[in-house]
């Protein structure tokens, strides 16, 4: 299957540059590329396989790249309601891969943002009895200051600060969140 659509109207805006480019068959679906030049600024791509379609599809390879100028622009696009403070984060970019049952997938992601990079490697549950994730997370950001304004933190530090470098391990499950 290949479509493409330079420019299609959705929500009154004007989305262009949509690519799709795969594969259905044999219980696999093969995307080569689906993508969209631009949304409100903001571009997607997605590449990757799911096998195994009718049961538990497994993921293998699944690229993720969206780049956004406006978190907030993308969210009304989409009629999604986003906290106020969202909006200081800016220009955001997402990233990575996802390998694995859809159920449990492992996931490698870099998220930036706010002048924060996110780096999450580990699996994710989304079964809801089981669910939750086991995911080393490093945080970096120049100005520790900066970062709790973005958050809506209200400590002031007394003196000054510098930039923070955090490494967590995070095991979540049925409402326990743990971090080493």
């Amino acid at each position: 299957v290949k479509a493409y659509a330079k420019n299609v109207r959705y929500n009154g805006k004007t989305i262009t540059g949509i690519v799709l480019d795969g594969r259905l068959f044999d219980n696999k679906l093969t995307i080569r590329r689906a993508s969209v030049a631009k949304a409100e600024g903001a571009s997607l791509m997605v590449k990757g396989e799911a096998k195994g379609l009718v049961g538990i599809a497994d993921l293998k390879n699944v690229q993720i790249n969206l780049r956004a100028p406006s978190v907030q622009k993308l969210a009304r696009l989409v009629g999604a309601k986003l906290p106020p403070r969202v909006a200081k984060l800016g220009k955001i970019d997402l990233s990575g891969k996802i390998n694995g049952s859809v159920l449990k997938p492992a996931v490698d992601l870099t998220f930036k943002g706010g002048g924060a990079t996110v780096v999450s490697k580990g699996t994710v549950s989304f079964l809801p009895l089981v669910g939750g994730a086991d995911l080393n997370v490093s945080l970096k950001h120049g100005s520790l200051k900066k970062l709790l304004r973005i958050l809506g933190v209200q400590y002031r530090p007394g003196g000054k600060t510098g930039a923070i470098n955090l490494r967590a391990h995070v095991k979540s499950s049925a409402g326990v969140v743990n971090m080493n």
